[in-house]
């Protein structure tokens, strides 16, 4: 077994030595995997311009190894770079069409050679174009799309980085595998749709009817967020809302804390199974929070029917409004309840207020205490 090993060792040193002696002779310094198998890139460069394009209404885009960029200028144009690359275009039909006929899908080595950094699209616009489609594909590469109007916008990237900025659009969906998105001065109209699989995601100045976050592993962050219907929910990271209005608010976390600072809900509806709930500052109609594991520390203006479910974690809720603006059936089967800084005695405690008042609060806990404090007269 030592012998075995000692020379599989040596053979990884000298393969690394002749790769290396290899690169600095002159040899290609990248290596693609694709259906193929294993390729060197022939190292060709190509390249189209046409910085007076003509009038488009649509892009579609598809790339592999390729950054995808929107720069604003007085004409419409494209500037597109590839390093080992055959480019496929056309302007027809109002329709601009990019495609990368040749790529591949795995770079086993680019430590030696930046040259699969350099392969880019850009597309030059006019401040504020008024678009009707935009598809963008993107195998690895970032995406950058700024300053546009479009009644459809869908970005889909593999392996980089999403950034949209002041753009106005009906419908917005964007898809990553693994990457950054970053959303800022976005307005989507009916939806704004974003899946990540492994990657943060933030979000500022958003406005639009539906939208829809669906995230695997992510950290996600939003704020000054107004919407009509907010969807959201995450496997494994942490969440934080800041100042977000919307009609309806659901979010459903695996593990991960979620934290609301300022935020504005008709209907809110919360579940987690691993994590603590922190909110401050909320306006709700009606609250529903569900936590398998962990704490809930919430203040704010509770209205309608609050129920709060615990399984393991204590509760603390913070009300503006008067205790006898609610009614409330609160319990603790293992722990300790205090209401208004009173201790609820007993092994099993529970306790209930009027049931003739306007807003309701129900708290069940199976281990863990609950503290309620309601505004002073």
């Amino acid at each position: 077994m030592k012998k075995y090993r000692i020379l599989i060792i040596t053979t990884v040193v000298v393969g690394l030595v002749l790769a290396t002696l290899g690169f600095a002779m002159g040899a290609s310094r990248t290596l693609y995997l694709d259906r193929s198998g294993i390729r060197i890139p022939s190292g060709e460069i190509s390249r189209i311009t046409d910085y007076d394009l003509g009038y488009f209404k649509s892009l579609d885009i598809d790339v592999g190894f390729c950054n995808v960029e929107f720069v604003i200028a007085e004409k419409y144009g494209i500037d597109a770079y590839g390093y080992d690359i055959e480019w496929d275009w056309a302007l027809e039909n109002e329709i601009l069409r990019i495609n990368q006929k040749k790529y591949s899908t795995i770079n086993i080595i680019s430590s030696f050679d930046r040259s699969s950094e350099q392969n880019y699209v850009k597309i030059y616009l006019p401040a504020d174009a008024d678009l009707r489609n935009v598809d963008i594909k993107a195998r690895s590469g970032n995406v950058s799309l700024s300053d546009f109007h479009a009644e459809r916008v869908k970005v889909n990237n593999s392996f980089g980085n999403i950034d949209l900025n002041s753009v106005a659009s009906g419908e917005v969906r964007v898809d990553l595998n693994s990457g950054r998105f970053t959303g800022r001065d976005l307005n989507a109209r009916s939806l704004l749709q974003v899946s990540n699989s492994f990657g943060s995601v933030e979000l500022r100045g958003v406005t639009g009817g539906l939208l829809r976050l669906e995230l695997n592993s992510s950290d996600f962050t939003g704020s000054d967020i107004s919407a009509q219907s907010l969807y959201h929910s995450n496997r494994f990271g942490d969440n934080r809302f800041q100042a977000v209005s919307a009609e309806k608010f659901s979010s459903d976390c695996n593990s991960g804390n979620l934290d609301l600072d300022g935020c504005m809900f008709g209907d809110m509806l919360i579940t987690s199974r691993f994590g603590d709930i922190t909110a401050v500052g909320i306006t709700s109609a009606g609250a529903d929070i569900d936590v398998n594991s962990g704490d809930i520390k919430i203040s704010g203006e509770f209205s309608g029917a609050t129920v709060i479910r615990a399984n393991f974690g204590g509760v603390k809720l913070s009300t503006s409004r008067e205790k006898a603006d609610y009614s409330y059936d609160i319990s603790a089967r293992f722990g300790n309840i205090k209401l208004d800084g009173d201790r609820v005695g007993g092994s099993d405690p529970s306790i209930n207020g009027s049931s003739a008042a306007g807003h309701s609060l129900r708290i069940t806990v199976s281990s863990g205490d609950v503290e309620v404090n309601f505004a002073s007269r």
